[in-house]
């Protein structure tokens, strides 16, 4: 009788954390990027994509970057950053020259977002070039 009670709790337990859980988790995030641009060695071409926790549980800075055809074109993990303004849902990029790099990933509005490594491509070109333009792209409503 016991185990059955014990059972039973930490099943109860158990749902209460998942539902906890799914709760944190961020919706998909729709965004129109009008230039070509790069997340970390990964050239993607301007369109439309949709960009979503590849693992909320397991690692909630892990992001998945789908295009329009829902193929998955990269995935990235980030650091998380917090800001003391409340953001909307955006993607912030740097730019040296003609060239973009997403920088930090705010997937819905508040105050914590991803901030995403650079790539060696970009890191070449923050070296040769004296300070890069930040370009931030909204997410579609």
């Amino acid at each position: 009788m016991k185990n059955n009670r014990f059972a039973s709790l930490l099943v109860c337990g158990l749902l209460i954390g998942l539902a906890a859980t799914s709760a944190q988790a961020q919706s998909p995030m729709k965004v129109n990027v009008p230039f070509d641009f790069t997340i970390v060695d990964t050239h993607l071409s301007a369109g439309q994509y949709t960009i979503v926790q590849a693992s909320p549980q397991a690692n909630p800075r892990a992001l998945m970057v789908r295009n329009e055809d829902g193929i998955v074109r990269a995935l990235s993990m980030g650091i998380r950053l917090e800001s003391l303004k409340v953001n909307e849902p955006k993607l912030v990029f740097r730019k040296y020259g003609n060239k973009y790099f997403l920088a930090e990933v705010w997937l819905s509005t508040g105050d914590a977002g991803t901030e995403i490594r650079k790539g060696s491509h970009e890191r070449e070109l923050a070296q040769t070039k004296t300070t890069a333009e930040t370009v931030i792209v909204a997410a579609l409503r």
